[in-house]
């Protein structure tokens, strides 16, 4: 009987060993993917940071440059901004549906790897 009874007390610590383990390794593995999931983020809000600053400086130029084909500095700044604004219409009203796809596809597949 009392072989029994150590049998049973080893197979529940040996349980809880495996419980614990198994909880350590679930948030080992939630800290190893929010550290890639961060360090995503960071980078490519970086990059889009870095990107935004090359498009504004480029627009300032290129609306400068048009205003002095032109004659007037206004019109320059004009011209771009209904460019924006038409590529705006046209991205929302076109493309709105499949671009949430193309970004939800890709955080799923960036998630789940």
């Amino acid at each position: 009987m009392k072989d029994n009874t150590t049998l049973v007390e080893l197979l529940i610590d040996k349980t809880e060993k495996f419980g614990s383990s198994t909880i350590e390794l679930a948030k080992l593995k939630l800290i190893r993917k929010s550290a890639n999931v961060i360090s995503f983020m960071v980078t490519q809000m970086l990059a889009v940071a870095l990107l935004g600053m090359f498009f504004v400086f480029s627009n300032i130029s290129l609306a400068l440059w048009l205003g002095s084909i032109t004659g007037n500095a206004y019109d320059g700044f004009l011209v771009i901004s209904g460019c924006y604004l038409l590529l705006f219409v046209i991205i929302s009203v076109f493309c709105r549906n499949s671009f949430r796809k193309y970004v939800k596809g890709y955080m799923i597949n960036y998630l789940m790897k």
